[in-house]
């Protein structure tokens, strides 16, 4: 090794060091915190506080690995936290009566059981569906249960709920939990786990699929991942954090009521989260220890001071919707170019504008709910005082006698293909056949049905009839994601991309799957020095590097077609479809485009749909014509240039 790459290695040896200490440096400061804050504040009524903003973190964030991480907006997240209470109650009960030797501090595994148990059983169904549906499907099953609550009293209790006697359990230490500082202590260090645990996950490539699948769940089965399981495992993951959330609560009150699993607090959970800002990890965490502050503080000043909860959601959502995370790290630029100071001034000014209009705000309404409600009390009131986020490279290589042996089959193969919407034939009898190898275009009018057949290839539709083989194996009918992990991959039409991640995460997205990390749990995806090489490799090719922090949402649109073409074959598939890559492109950005497919689809098999025939002419191998859903030809571009029945249809004869 030379003198140079030595230093380099040490070099990266040390930045990856250091990077690792400022990571654990974070836990260690957040280990330290929590067992100094019982000597800060030492009155029993603060140690009640920080329990419950303890307990109300770990049900934030399992929340928002549902909303946050993977799009899932849930209006019954309550039950799990619910259900492992009761669960944990009856543990507590039953542990005590016949006194078995399980100490207090694993109880809250019974709760996250419990919570992992009823997700599977609740998940397997409602993740089936997204966006609304999910929603209205959490509603339903959390009404389900919170009725249930009131019927199953020997399961529930009825109104009165289950009592339960925390200080009877085997003693370890000698310590009784009796006191609130023992109770404190149990409850952050089930916290800090949870809390490490949850953030582990968000940097696993399963993590960074969640992220794919809340963006763009049809993008993310395009490169080969289930979007229907990812939502499943992580719906049952945020049941098992929301379980042991809920066992925490029940050893905290010693008592767990059919308010648990009530509609009031999957809304309290999914104000916190969002308060917070559900775009980051920080954010329910943020949210969390303000809105249980707020909610004992405010109670003790006014009556309605759900009132209050309201507006300020309201407001988040109309003026921060990325919450109160979302606000700080807007400032992170001007933090680390050292210039926040500048404007200091101008929001010391700004606050105290809002200070007086939310005091007067606050004065109205609590006269309106005086005068409304307490007339008769005569016209002294009170005011509130104040008010306030396979390991390995699969990449498929093949010896030069199997690439040969496979150029000599057909990659892609259509037999007798029709596709009907309704009573309309829209491809009518198709037959086609794609070399291996080989960078085959299909052209036709607008309406041939050229997209249709690319969705009836990618498995995004099915056909009426007819039968789709990939490289010698029948396709029909298979799921997207089933068809790419055998081979083949596809763009869009309209450009399809996640963008709300960075353009490196887009790539890696597609990478990870391919290197054989899929789903893992126990990686940490910012460590796969292949993967990174490999995502890595794609950007400089797409000439993207530059802009790899960027994220993709803000990217030029030829930039997001490269970037959509570098998705496309960052899962190492042999078999490429592009739809229309050049479309909506200037002269020179489609000669970088067809540059950049001709590097990037060496090796591999290309089907291409495009308009600008000068395009066409330059890159394929072999021309297919599609007109009203059939193939008039297919031939070599010279003789598809020449041929009479080709230029009426489709090229104008001269």
């Amino acid at each position: 090794m030379s003198e140079g790459a030595r230093t380099a290695s040490i070099g990266r040896a040390s930045s990856g060091l250091l990077a690792f200490a400022a990571r654990c440096g974070i836990w260690v400061v957040l280990a330290a915190l929590l067992l100094t804050l019982p000597k800060i504040f030492t009155s029993s009524f603060t140690f009640t506080i920080l329990s419950l903003m303890g307990i109300s973190i770990i049900f934030a964030l399992s929340y928002n690995m549902l909303l946050g991480q993977t799009g899932m907006l849930s209006f019954g997240h309550a039950v799990y936290y619910g259900l492992g209470g009761f669960l944990v109650v009856h543990a507590m009960n039953a542990v005590t009566k016949n006194s078995l030797p399980i100490p207090l501090p694993l109880m809250p595994l019974v709760g996250g059981f419990a919570g992992l148990f009823f997700g599977i059983v609740f998940g397997s169904v409602s993740t089936r569906r997204g966006g609304t549906a999910f929603a209205m499907i959490s509603l339903g099953l959390g009404e389900l249960v919170a009725s249930s609550a009131l019927i199953l009293r020997s399961f529930f209790g009825g109104e009165e709920g289950i009592t339960t006697n925390r200080t009877k359990l085997l003693r370890i230490f000698d310590l009784s939990f009796g006191p609130q500082t023992q109770v404190y202590y149990l409850i952050a260090i089930w916290c800090f786990i949870c809390v490490l645990a949850m953030y582990a996950l968000t940097r696993t490539p399963f993590g960074r699929m969640c992220n794919a699948v809340r963006d763009n769940f049809e993008r993310a089965e395009f490169v080969g991942y289930n979007p229907q399981f990812v939502r499943f495992i992580a719906f049952c993951l945020a049941g098992f954090f929301a379980g042991t959330a809920g066992g925490l609560a029940a050893i905290n009150f010693e008592i767990v009521s059919s308010g648990y699993v009530g509609a009031a607090q999957s809304g309290s959970v999914l104000l916190a989260a969002y308060i917070g800002g559900i775009g980051f990890f920080t954010g329910p965490i943020i949210g969390a220890i303000l809105v249980t502050w707020l909610q004992i503080m405010l109670s003790d000043i006014t009556e309605v001071w759900q009132l209050y909860f309201g507006l300020l959601f309201v407001g988040m959502v109309m003026f921060a919707p990325f919450g109160i995370s979302g606000l700080l790290m807007m400032h992170a630029p001007l933090w680390h170019a050292r210039v926040l100071w500048r404007v200091v001034p101008a929001y010391l000014l700004a606050l105290a504008a809002g200070l007086v209009m939310l005091t007067g705000a606050s004065l109205l309404i609590e006269m309106a709910y005086h005068l409304s409600s307490k007339a008769s009390e005569g016209p002294m009131m009170s005011f509130p005082m104040e008010l306030a986020l396979c390991r390995g490279c699969l990449a498929r290589r093949f010896d030069e006698g199997a690439r040969a042996r496979e150029r000599r089959m057909s990659a892609i193969e259509l037999c007798g293909v029709i596709k009907n919407f309704g009573r309309t034939e829209i491809i009518r009898g198709v037959d086609l056949s794609v070399r291996a190898g080989e960078r085959h275009a299909m052209i036709g009018p607008n309406g041939a049905g050229k997209s249709t057949l690319f969705n009836l290839i990618s498995g995004r539709l099915k056909p009426t009839a007819g039968a789709i083989r990939l490289k010698g194996e029948e396709i029909t009918g298979l799921r997207p994601y089933e068809i790419n992990r055998r081979g083949l991959s596809r763009s869009f039409q309209v450009t399809n991309i996640f963008p709300r991640l960075n353009v490196w995460e887009n790539v890696r997205c597609a990478v990870l799957w391919s290197m054989g990390y899929k789903y893992s749990f126990w990686h940490n995806v910012d460590s796969l020095s292949d993967v990174r090489e490999r995502t890595e490799s794609i950007l400089r090719q797409i000439n993207l590097l530059e802009r790899r922090h960027f994220p993709a949402g803000v990217l030029t649109y030829a930039e997001q077609r490269a970037l959509e073409i570098g998705i496309t074959v960052g899962g190492g598939a042999e078999i490429i479809l592009l739809d229309e890559p050049t479309a909506g492109m200037s002269r020179m950005e489609a000669e970088h485009a067809v540059a950049l497919i001709r590097k990037l689809s060496e090796g591999r098999t290309l089907l291409i749909i495009e308009h600008d025939m000068s395009v066409v002419f330059n890159l394929a191998d072999r021309i297919s014509v599609l007109v009203y859903g059939k193939v008039i030809a297919s031939d070599e571009p010279a003789k598809i240039k020449s041929s009479r029945a080709v230029q009426e249809a489709y090229l104008g004869a001269a």
